[in-house]
């Protein structure tokens, strides 16, 4: 629409064996050429956060939109081996141009 939004709220990912592994896992492999420990992550939670997002309206066609969030990782995403720091943020700004 003509208008801009907000919409801010809760975050929570959860991750099956795959996704979780190809994120956090580290194998025997990987292990030997880098030094990491290596960690099996296993399906569940991957983070609970909150979650803003704002789009508004700049001319004609051309929109601002920013996106942040801060969560912290849980289970096997925080005991990873590839995991320094649990506390996580994101911000986004983007001038977007509808088609």
């Amino acid at each position: 629409g003509q208008r801009g939004f907000l919409s801010i709220g809760p975050v929570l990912r959860i991750g099956d064996d795959s996704y979780m592994s190809a994120l956090y896992g580290v194998t025997a492999r990987e292990e030997s050429r880098t030094g990491l420990a290596a960690f099996d992550a296993g399906a569940g939670l991957e983070r609970l956060g909150v979650q803003g997002l704002l789009s508004v309206p700049l001319t004609g066609k051309w929109r601002l939109t920013t996106v942040g969030r801060i969560g912290t990782l849980l289970t096997d995403a925080e005991e990873s081996s590839l995991t320094e720091e649990p506390l996580q943020a994101f911000f986004l700004t983007a001038i977007t141009r509808r088609f």
